[in-house]
């Protein structure tokens, strides 16, 4: 099993590239959404910290980590990074007590769907004879539930604070009408040619 790793970790690492410009690439496109660099920051203190638990946790069940665990950083940039945005574009602009609640009640039961379908699979990977999915499926579904519960506490309080106390930071400017216009004239020139 050394030998496997020990062949396989330089091309791991080598790899291991891509996802960091991928997590660069998502970063901004959170920054440019929600028009924050805290907010992207404050995104990925969440999904750094989900990672940091899991760990935690899978390490009460064994000390074997494979290499295919390491997939899950790209997984998890995509379904955390997908729950904060929902969270963000549904976070009232009026903030009021009841507007807060109604929010929470729509996107984290839709974020609940997302990561429980999402996790579920990985689970049942635990029931497999293969030793490493089942150590994937265990850090996998772990990783994805903590982020889960990170994503529907950290975040809305962090938005809250943003409001409050930390708009004295200058904000991005608003892109999205750019994108949203380069997207309805681009996207039916792509898909006709």
């Amino acid at each position: 099993m050394d030998v496997k790793r020990d062949r396989l970790l330089p091309a791991a690492i080598k790899d291991s590239f891509l996802a960091i410009v991928a997590a660069g690439v998502v970063a901004l496109l959170v920054a440019l959404h929600s028009r924050s660099f805290t907010y992207a920051i404050a995104v990925f203190l969440v999904l750094g910290l989900s990672v940091i638990g899991s760990l935690a946790f899978y390490s009460f069940f064994t000390s074997d980590f494979p290499l295919l665990n390491l997939v899950i950083f790209v997984l998890l940039i995509a379904v955390g990074t997908d729950d904060a945005f929902l969270l963000f574009t549904h976070f009232p602009r009026n903030l009021n007590e009841e507007s807060f609640y109604e929010c929470m009640a729509h996107t984290s039961a839709t974020m609940f769907l997302t990561s429980f379908s999402t996790a579920v699979p990985f689970f049942v990977n635990i029931a497999s004879n293969v030793v490493v999915f089942r150590c994937f499926g265990l850090f996998a579904g772990v990783t994805i539930l903590i982020n889960y519960f990170l994503v529907i506490s950290f975040l809305p309080a962090f938005l809250i604070l943003q409001r409050r106390y930390f708009s004295c930071f200058p904000s991005l400017p608003d892109f999205g009408v750019f994108i949203t216009k380069s997207f309805k004239e681009a996207l039916p020139w792509v898909i006709v040619q």
